[in-house]
């Protein structure tokens, strides 16, 4: 997607059903997003068509496109859309430019078409705090907020994906199903659309402090580190992710993060 000669962002998908916006910086576009653009423009009719030609291109301010996009799918020619600034009105529309392989055609589709990729490129930033392959982990580390022994769960190296244990002040095996719930939890974390306030932020006494996860070799998968509920947000918590980007987190979810290997060393229970 670009705005005259200036590229606004580029999606890209990846393995599954991932996708990347790979202009330096890259990182892992919003799901949400793309499943929406992609839901919006496979629906996507043409609500009237237009003779083509210069004067007419110029009389619908297709001279001067306010935002040309293209699309490529896995087969077949490349889909180019320009568009003309909307019209005006309650059931606003607007007049696009469509170029696939040698055929042009002038259409008039519903505003929304270019609205959706008006988009900023940190608006298509992915909020989860983590993203990685279940199956690349061998270890999560874990350093609590109370100044306790930081502790890890590591995967049995030679015993297949099902067998964890944990490293620290105190060892033991682990509850495969705690395992899979921790990875699971980890990786649905997700931060609120909201930025951190500028406020000063109180003492961090309580939870985890800062979350690592690694790949075999000690290769780094993710991290990020804890801090205080926001002062203007109750209920949130700034977090600060690897890179240093800042955001806010569900506290609740945050607490209910394993602060000590008593919390995940055991079986299961079966309940009362």
């Amino acid at each position: 997607v670009r705005t005259g000669a200036q590229e606004r962002w580029t999606l890209e998908r990846r393995a599954k059903d991932g996708w990347t916006q790979t202009l330096a910086p890259p990182f892992e576009a919003d799901a949400v997003f793309v499943r929406r653009l992609l839901h919006a423009y496979a629906n996507l009719r043409a609500r009237e068509f237009s003779h083509d030609g210069p004067q007419v291109r110029a009389a619908r301010g297709l001279d001067a496109p306010v935002l040309e996009a293209r699309f490529t799918p896995s087969e077949g020619a490349p889909v180019t859309l320009r568009f003309a600034a909307p019209d005006e009105g309650p059931a606003a529309t607007v007049w696009a430019l469509r170029e696939e392989g040698d055929t042009q055609e002038l259409v008039r589709v519903e505003a929304r078409a270019l609205t959706l990729l008006q988009q900023d490129r940190e608006a298509l930033r992915s909020r989860r705090l983590l993203s990685f392959e279940q199956a690349q982990v061998a270890r999560i580390s874990m350093t609590p907020a109370d100044g306790s022994p930081a502790f890890a769960l590591v995967r049995v190296p030679g015993t297949g994906s099902e067998a964890w244990r944990i490293e620290g002040a105190r060892t033991g095996p682990v509850d495969r199903y705690r395992a899979a719930g921790l990875l699971w939890t980890l990786t649905s974390l997700r931060a609120d659309p909201r930025p951190p306030s500028d406020g000063e932020p109180g003492p961090v006494r309580q939870g985890l402090r800062e979350v690592r996860v690694l790949g075999e070799g000690d290769r780094a998968l993710g991290r990020f580190r804890i801090g205080p509920e926001d002062p203007e947000a109750p209920g949130l918590r700034q977090v600060e992710l690897a890179g240093g980007r800042r955001v806010l987190v569900e506290a609740a979810r945050l607490e209910a993060l394993p602060t000590s290997p008593e919390a995940l060393l055991g079986p299961l229970s079966d309940g009362p």
